[in-house]
């Protein structure tokens, strides 16, 4: 296999009248002064990236296995050129078999390498290897059998025969699972590199190893039938380890912790473009780096691969400590070590490594298995309760999710009202706030987290008053603000010359500003849009911010930091798509336009003479039109007669070559001015010269038609599909990748098998798929497109191959 390394090749892909016109600039005129853009951009180079000047460090990879996407976020990292953005020349090292890769790091063979929980084994070893960050959250080993074996349940293989690889530490996590379920199989382990291909050779009606190997067998080039295979993961039987990590030693570590984290960073981005581009990391793979791997193995692994990192559950790279002590103990409590280790802290090499919950903080949440909860059953969307009598919002949300990682419970005193809230907070009869603003009254008696929501402090006023920039524009007005909420605080501190009245509630607040008797209301920008739209209060509006602090905190009494800590670390770690599932189906804000109407009064009047001027003009060119009417509509149907003509197959009615040759043009000038993508999709009936010679060409016409009709109800309406010549047609797929225009085509290819066609004709179709690349003209995308159907054709027809 072949060493990649920084420097490797990267695979790259009608007019309006003068009147109109004049309307339209005295509108952008109009809009303009109205509306003024005053957005600044700004382009900050990453603190990580290295100097031009700067060389690049040499580091070493070792990988456990050979190349495959097992290992793309690796590759990744190399062909986006994250590694050198911190100025790394990473040369990954494929494994043949030989190598262990952990040794590789303690001898310093490499820098950095890949291995699994197998490096429990070695106390000793362990001790002086460093983890980076578990890549896989579930181990990557299977056990597998084949369905016509009719094996349904594991607990089928005791005392059976089993093939596994012949070294320990590669099939770990399958031994610790019959131990754990009390199985007994007759294993067979004598060879390295299990042959799937070999099974029945061997009476085996179980065999396992790692996904992805196991993956490839079944997807090898010269099987001509798939295997039908069953699978069984360790997690779903209760032993759910970690799989791959990244590690380096601890002299690495200690030595040059700024490189390991650099790598750890550009590792771990690398992941994410994998995770989100998958397609383009297999082409990868198949063209630099394993060729004999097919793109339907490899897009399997990816689905393996995906679902071992688990990103719905766990943050990429996320480590705990418990999920390894407990590995440990699972091979102490069965054999396979004597002595068990503590793990120290430099097992994990993490830049911050606050998002660890410590000792300390584990013993606290053993010891306070409930947490009584000041909340305000008035403060939607953020807290509040429901017409059904339940405590729900955002916060109510965040706190479900604490507590389902840590086991707390928060039981919300929702019976009463803020004040008396605030007061037993104060006195210690409660131990946390849910969500309020921060001010130094609260500092006093209770400690902050960190902000886990971002909102705009307002003001909501009639909607006939104008934009306020300022609060010293209120002066002398009355301002509504709930009694002991951080509105009240600020505003005294800051504007102790602007009167208030205190409500009890927003929506006491927002009742004085629609009835007269405030002026405005102040509260966060989701609070108050909340209420104008559930009480309908199209007469208000949001009239401008204030400069208060906007962050949404929790906050705990003042003797309890440790839960201050672990609050603020299990929000750290939410996944950001957890955190917009909670937060978006509230927050959707739109401000009303703060337009001051009298202002632009002026502004409004030319534009109406001219709307009327335009009128009369229009009316007397009536009659010219009327006059050209008939004749102009005899024109446009010719025209269009014509223009069809001009544009489709005659047989088939849909677009012919012509058309098909300026739809390609326009969208590779599309693809190269705004960098939009698309495929092309190129079809061939499969043997349609027989259906000719047999049937006769009618039949054959008859073919052509129905396959077009079928197809043309299948695609999109952005699509453009036409017959490019023969039995051949082309799809046009715009803003298209090629894995989207690949399982279009696998919908053609498996759809017409179903389609009933004259004289019982089974057809089938061959199909190449190909994605624009950058540069490429017209005849080099049709080339790769038509090099794509050669293989589907070469390789037994009946099937979709990409270019």
């Amino acid at each position: 296999m072949p060493l990649i390394t920084s420097q490797h090749p990267l695979l790259k892909k009608r007019f309006f009248s003068g009147t109109l016109s004049l309307l339209l600039f005295v509108g952008s005129f109009f809009f303009g002064l109205i509306f003024p853009l005053n957005a600044s951009f700004a382009s900050t180079p990453s603190l990580s990236e290295p100097q031009a000047d700067s060389p690049l460090e040499r580091v070493k990879l070792q990988l456990s296995a050979e190349h495959r996407f097992q290992f793309a976020g690796y590759y990744a990292a190399q062909m986006k050129g994250f590694y050198e953005q911190e100025g790394l020349n990473v040369e990954i090292i494929p494994n043949s078999g030989s190598q262990n890769a952990t040794q590789t790091i303690i001898e310093g063979q490499a820098d950095f390498a890949i291995s699994d929980i197998s490096l429990l084994l070695d106390p000793n070893r362990q001790k002086l290897i460093n983890i980076v960050a578990p890549i896989f959250q579930h181990s990557h080993q299977a056990l597998f059998s084949l369905k016509h074996q009719d094996l349904d349940s594991i607990y089928q293989l005791n005392y059976k025969k089993v093939a596994l690889f012949s070294e320990e530490p590669n099939a770990l996590t399958l031994l610790l699972m019959f131990k754990e379920l009390k199985i007994k199989p007759n294993l067979i382990r004598n060879r390295h590199f299990l042959d799937i291909s070999q099974i029945n050779k061997t009476q085996s009606p179980a065999f396992g190893g790692s996904l992805s190997s196991l993956i490839h067998q079944q997807f090898q080039r010269h099987k001509k039938e798939r295997l039908q295979l069953n699978r069984f993961l360790p997690q779903h039987y209760g032993v759910d380890l970690y799989g791959d990590m990244l590690l380096t030693s601890n002299l690495k570590m200690q030595s040059n912790p700024a490189q390991v984290q650099a790598f750890k960073r550009a590792s771990l981005k690398g992941w994410e473009y994998a995770l989100e581009h998958p397609t383009k990391v297999i082409h990868y793979i198949q063209s630099y780096l394993n060729p004999n791997l097919t793109f339907e193995g490899l897009r399997k692994e990816a689905e393996a691969v995906r679902n071992s990192i688990d990103l719905v559950n766990f943050p990429l790279g996320h480590f705990d400590a418990g999920r390894l002590q407990y590995a440990q103990n699972l091979l102490k409590a069965h054999g396979f070590i004597h002595n068990s280790k503590n793990f120290e802290n430099n097992w994990l090499a993490d830049e911050t490594n606050p998002k660890q919950f410590t000792p300390k903080e584990i013993e606290w949440m053993q010891n306070h298995k409930q947490v009584q909860v000041a909340v305000d059953a008035h403060w939607a969307p953020l807290e509040f309760i429901n017409e059904q009598g339940q405590f729900v919002g955002i916060a109510p949300k965040f706190l479900d999710y604490i507590s389902h990682k840590t086991g707390i419970e928060f039981i919300p005193f929702t019976q009463l009202s803020w004040s008396e809230s605030v007061t037993q907070m104060e006195s210690g009869k409660l131990d946390m706030y849910s969500a309020v603003f921060y001010t130094d009254e609260r500092s006093e008696y209770s400690l902050y987290t960190d902000p886990y929501l971002e909102l705009p402090m307002v003001i909501a006023t009639q909607r006939n008053e104008g934009f306020i920039s300022n609060l010293n524009q209120l002066q002398n007005k009355t301002i509504a603000v709930v009694k002991d909420y951080a509105s009240q605080a600020n505003m005294q501190q800051h504007f102790p010359d602007i009167p208030l009245k205190l409500v009890s509630s927003p929506e006491e607040g927002l009742k004085l500003v629609s009835s007269g008797e405030a002026f405005g209301y102040i509260d966060n920008s989701a609070i108050i849009t909340y209420y104008i739209n559930k009480h309908h209060y199209t007469h208000l509006q949001i009239s401008g911010e204030t400069p208060f602090r906007s962050g949404i905190h929790m906050a705990v009494r003042k003797n309890w930091p440790e839960l201050q800590s672990i609050i603020n670390k299990v929000i750290e770690n939410m996944p950001h798509a957890v955190r917009n599932d909670i937060t978006d189906p509230w927050l959707k804000i739109a401000y009303p336009s703060m337009i001051n109407w009298k202002t632009i009064t002026w502004i409004i009047t030319p534009i109406l003479f001219i709307v009327l001027l335009t009128s009369y003009y229009n009316l007397r060119l009536k009659r010219i039109n009327r006059d050209f009417k008939e004749a102009q509509q005899q024109l446009e149907e010719t025209n269009r007669s014509l223009s069809g003509l001009s544009v489709t197959d005659h047989l088939t009615g849909i677009y012919n070559r012509k058309h098909l040759d300026k739809v390609i043009t326009q969208e590779i000038e599309r693809a190269q001015r705004y960098g939009q993508e698309f495929s092309i999709i190129l079809i061939d009936l499969d043997y349609f010269k027989q259906v000719n010679d047999t049937h006769g060409h009618l039949v054959g016409d008859e073919v052509l038609i129905t396959f077009s009709a079928w197809v043309n109800t299948i695609i999109r309406s952005s699509d453009t599909f036409g017959r490019w010549g023969g039995e051949e047609f082309l799809i046009i797929c715009p803003n298209t990748t090629c894995e989207q225009a690949y399982h279009l085509a696998e919908k053609v290819c498996v759809g017409i098998r179903l389609q009933s066609f004259p004289k019982s004709i089974n057809q089938t179709v061959s199909i190449g798929v190909s994605e624009f690349l950058k540069g490429q003209n017209s005849e080099q995308v049709l080339e790769n497109v038509d090099h794509a159907l050669y293989r589907a054709k070469q390789n037994g027809r009946n099937r979709v191959v990409m270019a």
